[in-house]
């Protein structure tokens, strides 16, 4: 089952979404996780929660979200989000594996710099992903980090926009990890294995239910549900100018 770019009308947040929904009969939820999930050892000041999965209900998520101190699109705060995915079967090559969480990151750190869209045309979110991914393309634009997983020391990449960063690495297969924040230096940071899942609000060996795990890990870490009628956006930035095509993609 492949994947697709989709836009929450409430919130304005674009996200990886599968392509077809549940049948009717099937239960709701995804099995318990099979591969490892990971999160920062030492996260910015604030809450922890489980904040998206990802995948066709009724068979494992294909990858899972973490978030860590303030919420995206909040200037005040400083915040990181860590992605696992497990890796899909068709990107075999290198090359493919790159592009694929690269993908990830750019979309990633995209919807976390949103600006305000209701003053901006229809498409104007997925010009700005454009934009994005063209500057990303070049391949320069990309900084080479160093990050610890597990007290092992991995390369990753990262790539910044609108005041923010996404970052990536391939290296511990057969899962990605995508992160991105705002605040926090994003060179050397610290992930560990999530062994158990109670400082972020659910059970990782427990069958995860749709919407319920989720929402109850977001209210117990005091933070919004994805729900909400009152989006916050991301403050004006020149890289939101490239999307109505008024500056250079450097």
């Amino acid at each position: 089952m492949s994947a697709r770019i989709c836009r929450d009308p409430d919130t304005g947040s674009w996200f990886w979404c599968a392509s077809a929904g549940h049948a009717e009969g099937v239960t709701p939820s995804h099995p318990p996780l099979t591969f490892p999930v990971y999160g920062l050892a030492a996260a910015p000041d604030g809450p922890k929660w489980l904040d998206a999965v990802l995948g066709p209900l009724g068979h494992e998520a294909d990858g899972i979200w973490l978030g860590h101190g303030g919420e995206p699109r909040d200037p005040e705060r400083s915040w990181v989000h860590v992605g696992t995915f497990l890796r899909t079967p068709w990107r075999v090559t290198p090359a493919e594996v790159t592009e694929g969480a690269s993908g990830r990151a750019v979309l990633s750190v995209v919807n976390a710099t949103m600006p305000d869209l209701d003053t901006k045309p229809e498409n104007y979110g997925l010009q700005l992903l454009d934009a994005a991914t063209v500057r990303a393309g070049t391949g320069a634009e990309w900084q080479e980090l160093t990050w610890e997983v597990d007290n092992r020391l991995v390369p990753a990449a990262m790539f910044q926009w609108a005041g923010a960063w996404a970052a990536f690495t391939t290296a511990l297969a057969p899962v990605d990890i995508v992160a991105f924040g705002f605040g926090v230096e994003p060179d050397g940071l610290v992930l560990a294995r999530i062994k158990d899942g109670s400082g972020y609000g659910f059970d990782v060996a427990a069958p995860i239910t749709f919407p319920d795990t989720v929402d109850q890990a977001r209210a117990a870490a005091g933070v919004r549900l994805p729900s909400s009628t009152h989006p916050r956006w991301w403050p004006p930035h020149p890289d939101h100018d490239l999307a109505a095509g008024q500056g250079p993609i450097r």
